[in-house]
């Protein structure tokens, strides 16, 4: 996959960051637990935050490239 800089306001920056964190406690928060079923558990929620992200990355990323197409 190729690489692209995209430069991004520091509020934009500082609410990515945030959210990142969300999961990253969560999955802190699973694996206190020590137990080998929550490990796939954890994995398989890490996947969908991702996929969740990305595609709402994605959707707002064409809604804003539309709107300065169109505007």
């Amino acid at each position: 996959m190729d690489s692209t800089t995209i430069r991004i306001s520091k509020e934009t920056r500082e609410r990515l960051s945030a959210i990142d964190k969300v999961p990253d406690r969560a999955i802190q928060q699973l694996l206190g637990q020590q137990n080998a079923v929550f490990t796939n558990v954890i994995e398989k929620v890490a996947n969908k935050i991702v996929d969740e992200i990305e595609m709402r990355v994605r959707a707002i990323v064409r809604e804003e490239l539309e709107r300065v197409k169109g505007g």
